[in-house]
């Protein structure tokens, strides 16, 4: 995520089964909180690399183009959460124990000026990232 002060916040979120139950990818979001130091500047998302990886063939599978973030801006902030940055999944992809699924990501303001990530909810905590499963949250924690 880089240092408390940044133009870009990067981001590597991991998602793996650990209840030997089988999961349908498309229904996974999973949710980044943020704090707009300027509400008048604009951010830019990137998704640099996102993929499958399994323990079994075909051990790779690259979904970038079956993966989409979003800034949502909330509807009821928090000092430390005024947005969030949704990412989901198209496809048909099923997961198990026998695959993680591994996406790098960036966030910018569009004038690339700083984010100060001290009082951004999710900065520094793998908690605090919310993970939700057909709308219901299955781990990590959201703001309130």
């Amino acid at each position: 995520t880089g240092g408390t002060t940044t133009n870009t916040i990067c981001s590597t979120f991991k998602v793996q089964v650990t209840d030997g139950n089988t999961y349908d990818l498309s229904k996974v979001t999973i949710r980044y909180y943020f704090t707009a130091e300027d509400s008048s500047v604009g951010q830019s998302t990137w998704i640099d690399n996102a993929a499958i990886q399994y323990s079994k063939s075909p051990w790779y599978v690259n979904i970038n183009s079956n993966s989409a973030w979003k800034i949502v801006k909330m509807s009821e902030t928090t000092s430390t959460a005024s947005h969030y940055l949704e990412l989901s999944f198209s496809g048909d992809y099923s997961l198990d124990t026998t695959a993680k699924v591994e996406v790098a990501t960036r966030l910018a303001n569009t004038n690339w000026s700083n984010f100060d990530q001290s009082n951004d909810f999710s900065y520094n905590d793998a908690n605090h990232v919310a993970v939700f499963y057909d709308g219901v949250l299955v781990s990590g924690v959201a703001p309130q």
